[in-house]
């Protein structure tokens, strides 16, 4: 398709607002959008034609988690629909559990809470969707959470103490066979890891 081409209509219809973002001046407001308009709007304005603001960083603050979810898979629609990559795009969901109580929150929901600290901290122009709820939960310091990161590398070489170790730190749980994300074995000579992510 080429709905991204300069000329076709869709990159004219957020040009004001793309206009107000870019100034320094004021608070841009666009209002009044309803189910996934609001996504095919920020996609467009992120849209790397858009200006300059299309590549920087976006924090997009939604009313719920459910919200959330729904326009970050908008967004992943958009994005696709008019050929731009959605590596750039983070959910960042908050705890489905509350301080006090016991359970531990559910390995998917850490695996995407990671992935999106890991895409902030690597990727110059991500963009976060979260809600307002897991936007106020505490986070680790950053320092914190780059020692917990294990990167491995083909051919590189780890003592199996520190493996063991630095998976149960993070979490894992060490069982006989691995069956779901967070779990590792250690059988011989072999490490088998289910990566939460």
């Amino acid at each position: 398709m080429s709905n991204s081409s300069p000329g076709h209509p869709t990159t004219q219809w957020f040009t004001p607002i793309a206009a107000a973002l870019a100034g320094e001046g004021g608070r841009p407001c666009l209002t009044g959008l309803h189910g996934s308009t609001a996504g095919f709007a920020l996609t467009t304005l992120l849209h790397p034609q858009s200006g300059t603001f299309g590549s920087r960083p976006w924090l997009i603050v939604t009313r719920s988690d459910e919200a959330a979810e729904r326009l970050y898979d908008d967004l992943q629609f958009f994005h696709g629909l008019i050929g731009l990559s959605s590596a750039s795009l983070a959910l960042f969901p908050r705890w489905e559990t509350l301080p006090y109580e016991s359970t531990a929150p559910h390995v998917g929901l850490v695996a995407r809470r990671m992935i999106a600290l890991q895409q902030i901290r690597t990727l110059p122009s991500v963009r976060v969707v979260t809600s307002i709820d897991a936007l106020i939960q505490r986070l680790l310091p950053v320092e914190t959470f780059m020692h917990t990161i294990m990167q491995f590398k083909t051919g590189g070489a780890v003592e199996r103490e520190a493996l063991t170790g630095g998976l149960l730190r993070l979490g894992y749980r060490r069982v006989s066979v691995v069956e779901i994300p967070g779990e590792f074995s250690i059988r011989g000579g072999i490490v088998d890891i289910f990566s939460t992510a």
